[in-house]
C-alpha cells in the first residue's frame, strides 16, 4: 500500500477531471458531498442498455469495463462527476475508488505501465479529499474469492504501488509519501 499526499490540487484536479490521464481506469465508487451528498456505485447497469419491449432502443452504452470488472470507464463518467462539482465552493468531501484498466494499458496508452502487473489482482487508486487535502491510496486484491496468496497479494501490491508512482510522476504531479 502506498499513500501520497498531493502538494499541488488544483493540477491534480485538472488532470483529473478536464484531462483524458485518468482514462486507464474504471470507476467502481464515488461519494460527492456538495449541497448534498452523492454516492455513485461505478457498476454497469447492463439492462439500461438492452432493448425495450416496446421495440424502442435504450441508449448505446459507451463502454462495458474491460471484460473482468464490470465498472465504467472513468472516461464515460468524469464529465458527470466535474458537473457535480462545478461552483465556487470547494467539496466538502469527494472520494472516487478507481481501478487500473490494465488492458487499456497495455494497449499502447502508456509506455507498458499495466505490462508488468500480475493478473488476477484488482489494482486500486483511492483517492480521497477531505476538503483541505487530496491523498492517493494504492492497493491490490485479488480477484478470487477462493484463492487467497499473502505471498502473491504482497508482491502484487508492490508491483503496483511502484507502477502508480511512475505514473503520478509521469504525468508531473507532486505528492510526498506519507
Amino acid at each position: 500500500m502506498l499513500v501520497l499526499q498531493i502538494n499541488k490540487k488544483g493540477y491534480f484536479m485538472s488532470k483529473l477531471l478536464s484531462g483524458a490521464d485518468f482514462d486507464l481506469f474504471l470507476l467502481s465508487e464515488a461519494v460527492v458531498k456538495t449541497d448534498v451528498t452523492w454516492q455513485i456505485d461505478g457498476r454497469i447497469n447492463e439492462a439500461y442498455f438492452k432493448t425495450g419491449n416496446d421495440g424502442d432502443d435504450q441508449p448505446e452504452q459507451e463502454g462495458s469495463g474491460n471484460g473482468t470488472l464490470p465498472y465504467i470507464p472513468w472516461r464515460d463518467i468524469r464529465g458527470r462527476i466535474r458537473d457535480l462539482i462545478r461552483g465556487k465552493t470547494a467539496p466538502g468531501l469527494l472520494r472516487f475508488q478507481l481501478i487500473f484498466d490494465k488492458d487499456a494499458a497495455v494497449s499502447g496508452t502508456v509506455p507498458d505501465l499495466g505490462a508488468a502487473l500480475p493478473d488476477g489482482f484488482a489494482y486500486i487508486m483511492r483517492i480521497d479529499f477531505d476538503g483541505t487535502d487530496i491523498r492517493i491510496v494504492t492497493s491490490a486484491e485479488s480477484l478470487s474469492a477462493v484463492v487467497f496468496d499473502p505471498a502473491g497479494r504482497k508482491e502484487a501490491s508492490q508491483q503496483w504501488d511502484a507502477a502508480a508512482a511512475y505514473y503520478l510522476n509521469l504525468l508531473g504531479i507532486d505528492s510526498e509519501q506519507l
